[in-house]
């Protein structure tokens, strides 16, 4: 992520008051984000400067109208397009994703296994890292078939690899030290 985002990010988070507001703010941000990525010409764009900066504030401001947004929320998006930031939107909406997590005690992470994991596994993992880290987890699983066997979890500040390539090279390590 950029500094840049962070900063934004930041600011945003000081201002909004309420858990709610933090909320629909990173729900707003994210239909944004979203919006951009699927319409990459739109997006390309506003990179390179093309469209006049007030054709750009009235969509996005039709856009925050009937999304009916705080004043507070389209104040700062007024901000993101004089200062020509709207490509950050992305890193800026996983940036306030990350502070929100902060101030609720929440960690988020990803597991990769080369086959889909039961619910009451999901429950389990969860379970097990929220009692390790003292902070809810949320996960993301994916379908990684370069995982042969085991899991794989990725949280923001660990990671965990009970995968059999990791073992096997970890024996592996044992052995070689045992014969030198």
């Amino acid at each position: 992520m950029s500094q840049v985002a962070d900063e934004y990010a930041v600011a945003l988070f000081d201002v909004l008051e309420s858990k709610q507001e933090k909320l629909e703010a990173l729900s707003f941000l994210g239909a944004i984000a979203n919006t951009l990525i699927e319409n990459k010409e739109f997006y390309e764009g506003l990179r390179s400067k093309t469209f006049p900066i007030e054709n750009v504030k009235n969509i996005f401001n039709k856009f925050a109208d009937e999304a009916a947004c705080s004043a507070k929320l389209k104040n700062f998006l007024n901000v993101l397009i004089d200062n020509q930031r709207m490509n950050y939107v992305s890193n800026i909406h996983l940036s306030l994703q990350k502070a929100i997590d902060n101030e609720n005690g929440v960690v988020r992470g990803v597991v990769k296994s080369s086959h889909p994991i039961s619910s009451a596994k999901r429950e389990e993992l969860e379970n097990k890292l929220s009692s390790s880290t003292g902070q809810k987890v949320i996960l993301n699983y994916q379908e990684d078939k370069s995982v042969v066997a085991g899991l794989k979890v990725e949280l923001e500040t660990h990671t965990l690899d009970d995968t059999v390539e990791t073992h096997l090279k970890k024996i592996k390590e044992n052995v070689n030290r045992s014969t030198n």
